[in-house]
């Protein structure tokens, strides 16, 4: 697991940037196969840049090494030789690099689709054909990963923590910009409606808090940064008096409520329990407010509990409704509440349907809706580069 690999690391006082929160759960290979991502990706980013190299086994068995390759190398004439499909895949890229591009989102992450973006991006930059990226969140249709080469990072010297509460949620799109200009190594947001879930009472929330957020530094100079942090929100509507922790217990504490959601959310009874179906959209920053804003309106609408919280940092918001999906009427609200986010994430927030979780059998049927017929063609011409047999 993630979790045991980081361990093993923290003895040479290392670490691999991507973490997502099921740490103690997921593999390196679902990881690879999801693009994923965790708090810390503000900083670090997401595991489709912090891979150098993979060994892959593809679907008619034969083993290629995917990374870089500059198109005018003698290596990449090899692979080519040898991979009849490579250079069919370069070709499709430079056909189409316009097309592409243009489907580039204005978010600042995206696991959805095949990786077409960033590659063609390289491609006509620097002449770089980077095949990490077209099996990292391919999430095992275009072949199977058996070996890695990662890049590392020193592990923090010191940390520290903030927990800020607003009063008002419509404050928490600039209140992000300016915290985002100190260079947090984790932010984070929790709604009002994930605060009364998880008990105000229990974890000391004050009852006018609309929204939570906790930011995270792991780079010198700490206290100039935190300084910043509470001059900068000076000007917002804070329910208390910022906190700041510094030791490893202390910081726990400040973590303790976000860390909580989850096994909170399965103990909440009547049979209703979180359903991850539209658990994962990403917009920009700027339309965050507004996106929980919806999300608040429609789930009442609905009649549907929701917590709504996740890595306000680069915009992903995780949704858990709580719902009883063996009531037919309940089944029912959620086919109609997912068809109706993930549009309204595509054509009014500008976003994406995927940050992170991987597209799967719940969002790959709008795939089309979020990337056009044309380029979802691309994507049907990739697999059937890779795998002609399906």
């Amino acid at each position: 697991t993630l979790h045991e690999y980081q361990r093993d690391l923290e003895k040479y006082d290392l670490m691999y940037g991507p973490d997502p929160s099921s740490g103690d759960m997921c593999k390196l290979g679902g990881m690879f196969a999801n693009n994923s991502a965790g708090p810390h990706t503000i900083k670090y980013g997401a595991v489709k840049t912090n891979v150098d190299e993979l060994t892959v086994f593809i679907p008619n068995g034969t083993k290629i090494i995917a990374k870089k390759y500059d198109l005018s190398s003698e290596e990449y004439s090899n692979l080519a030789k040898e991979h009849s499909w490579v250079k069919s895949f370069e070709k499709l890229i430079k056909d189409n690099v316009e097309v592409i591009l243009k489907k580039r989102l204005g978010v600042s992450k995206n696991s959805s689709g095949y990786n077409l973006m960033d590659i063609a991006q390289e491609v006509k930059d620097d002449n770089i054909l980077d095949l990490t990226k077209l099996f990292i969140g391919s999430e095992g249709t275009l072949g199977l990963i058996t070996e890695s080469k990662l890049p590392l990072y020193d592990k923090p010297k010191a940390t520290a923590t903030m927990l800020l509460y607003f009063k008002d949620i419509q404050e928490i799109g600039e209140g992000v910009k300016d915290i985002l200009k100190t260079n947090p190594s984790a932010l984070e947001i929790m709604d009002n409606n994930t605060l009364n879930l998880l008990g105000r009472n229990k974890f000391n929330i004050p009852y006018d808090a609309k929204a939570m957020l906790l930011v995270e530094f792991d780079k010198e100079p700490i206290d100039e940064k935190i300084e910043t942090v509470n001059l900068l929100t000076e000007k917002y509507q804070l329910c208390e008096k910022i906190a700041v922790a510094y030791e490893k217990e202390a910081q726990e504490i400040l973590w303790k409520a976000r860390k909580a959601i989850y096994p909170t959310l399965y103990k909440y009874g009547n049979n209703k329990k979180p359903i991850n179906f539209c658990d994962d959209v990403v917009v920009s920053a700027d339309n965050l407010p507004g996106l929980i804003k919806y999300l608040d309106e429609i789930f009442k609408s609905y009649n549907v509990p929701v917590a709504i919280y996740g890595h306000i940092g680069d915009g992903n918001a995780h949704i858990n409704p709580l719902l009883n999906v063996n009531d037919p009427e309940e089944f029912q609200k959620m086919i109609e509440l997912s068809d109706h986010i993930h549009k309204e994430v595509i054509h009014k927030f500008d976003g994406s349907i995927c940050g992170e979780h991987g597209d799967g059998r719940v969002r790959a049927e709008f795939l089309r809706e979020m990337y056009g017929e044309e380029m979802y063609s691309l994507f049907l011409e990739v697999k059937n580069l890779i795998d002609p047999d399906n």
